[in-house]
């Protein structure tokens, strides 16, 4: 993953590993910035892939049949269907999703997950779970739905 302020080595990147996915942070104070440089990008290679954190910029890479997923974790299936239907190229996901793996194969779309945090949605549930964290040792219950572990690190302060 390519911090959005060195954007413009990304086309080394691609070069240097045609064979690795590159994947662009774009926030959208910079979108405008980085417009040109991601339809150059994305025309080197297959593997070029941009963070999106703005839905309303979704036409531009949907236009350009440039492939990206939203930055944000959803935790619905509703939500689920909805990025699907704009084209994403992956989908990150957090609880309840998570404790539902089998129904997320019924899907065609990769699934990302970050298990060292615990999202909380403020939302009480009669179960007590408002988020997740996923033991190391129970990730392997995961890899079968999850096509990538990323993982956050934790503010200490």
């Amino acid at each position: 993953m390519v911090e959005s302020r060195d954007f413009r080595y990304v086309s080394d990147l691609l070069q240097l590993y045609p064979d690795k996915t590159i994947i662009l942070d774009v926030p959208q104070e910079e979108f405008e910035e980085m417009k040109t440089c991601i339809l150059e990008y994305s025309k080197i290679s297959k593997n070029f892939i941009c963070k999106v954190y703005n839905l309303k910029e979704l036409n531009f890479y949907y236009e350009n049949k440039i492939k990206f997923y939203y930055a944000y974790s959803v935790n619905s299936f509703y939500d689920v269907v909805g990025l699907i239907n704009l084209g994403v190229e992956y989908i990150k996901i957090h609880a309840p999703l998570t404790f539902n793996m089998p129904a997320l194969k019924n899907f065609n779309v990769k699934f990302r997950m970050v298990p060292n945090v615990a999202y909380d949605a403020y939302i009480p549930r009669a179960n007590g779970i408002c988020g997740q964290w996923i033991r190391p040792e129970d990730v392997q219950h995961y890899e079968d739905s999850i096509y990538v572990f990323e993982f956050e690190n934790a503010d200490l302060n």
